[in-house]
C-alpha cells in the first residue's frame, strides 16, 4: 500500500469513528461490516457467480492462456461442482480432484459428470502424513470441513466430528503420478 493510500485510510477511519462510532449507528455499522466481509470473500458460497469462481473460469484463466487440454488441480473438490464448471468450459481438460472427506469423496467419485476426471481421497499439504480433519457434527460431509476445529466450533458455532485423513505433498503426488506440469 502506498503512503497516500495509507494517509487516506487513516483519515477516513478517524473521521468515520468520530461521526458514526455511536450506539445509534449500530445497525448501519453491522450491515457495513457484513458487506465488507462479503467483499473480502467471507461466506461467498451461494453460487459460482457470487463466489467469483465463474469469473476465474471464464475470464482469468483465458487471460492467462489456460486452454482446453490443460491440466488443472481442484484441491478440496468437495462434491465436484467447481470441477464440473471447469470441465464444461474447457472440455478435454485433464482434471485432478482432491477431497479428503470420505462422505464428500464418495459423492464426488459417483458423479458420472466427472468420469473424465481423476479423483483422490487425500488432502494436499506440506508433509506426507495423517491429520485430523474436522466437520460439523450436524451435517455429514459439509462444505466447511477443515483441518482446524475452530473453523467449525468458532465460526459456525457447531459441535465437531473428527476424521483422520491422508495428506500428501504436491511434489510427491506429482512424482508418483508422473505429472510434469500443472496449468491451473
Amino acid at each position: 500500500m502506498n503512503k497516500i493510500t495509507e494517509l487516506f485510510i487513516t483519515a477516513f477511519e478517524r473521521n468515520y469513528f468520530k461521526r458514526f462510532g455511536k450506539a445509534k449507528y449500530g445497525e448501519l455499522n453491522y450491515r457495513l461490516f457484513k458487506t465488507l466481509l462479503k467483499c473480502l470473500g467471507v461466506n461467498n458460497w451461494e453460487n459460482s457467480y457470487v463466489s467469483g469462481e465463474d469469473w476465474v473460469i471464464k475470464t482469468l484463466l483465458k487471460q492467462y492462456g489456460f486452454k482446453t487440454g490443460g491440466v488443472f488441480f481442484d484441491v478440496g473438490a468437495n462434491i465436484g461442482n467447481y470441477a464440473k464448471e471447469v470441465l464444461d468450459y474447457y472440455p478435454n481438460t485433464q482434471g485432478f480432484l482432491f477431497e479428503p472427506h470420505p462422505t464428500s469423496f464418495n459423492k464426488l467419485k459417483s458423479d458420472s459428470a466427472l468420469n473424465s476426471a481423476n479423483k483422490f481421497n487425500i488432502a494436499l499439504g506440506e508433509r506426507n502424513e495423517k491429520l485430523k480433519f474436522y466437520d460439523r457434527a450436524d451435517v455429514e460431509g459439509s462444505e466447511h470441513a477443515s483441518l482446524y476445529s475452530e473453523a467449525i466450533s468458532g465460526i459456525h458455532k457447531q459441535a465437531t466430528v473428527e476424521i483422520e485423513v491422508d495428506v500428501q505433498t504436491l511434489d510427491s503426488f506429482c512424482q508418483v503420478n508422473q505429472i510434469s506440469h500443472i496449468d491451473f
